[in-house]
């Protein structure tokens, strides 16, 4: 019963991760978009696209290793 509990709450905070994140990038593109002078909105949507990548990135290395940490087995001990 714990062990279902446990996948469903991992399940929901990486869907809940990953959602964060693609809605903060979302809003930065939207305001990127406003600005009016394109050198400076060149420079913002590559801030953007750095962000992103680093974000979702993130994000996915923080719901792996978060099932990884909690379904790894503990090592028996050499010799028992």
């Amino acid at each position: 019963m714990i062990r279902r509990l446990i996948v469903v709450i991992s399940i929901l905070a990486g869907t809940a991760t990953l959602l964060a994140v693609v809605g903060a990038l979302e809003f930065a593109a939207v305001r990127v978009a406003a600005i009016q002078m394109p050198l400076l909105r060149a420079a913002a949507r590559l801030a953007t696209l750095v962000l992103g990548v680093g974000l979702l990135v993130g994000a996915t290395y923080f719901s792996t290793h978060l099932v990884v940490r909690l379904y790894r087995q503990k090592a028996e001990p050499p010799g028992s």
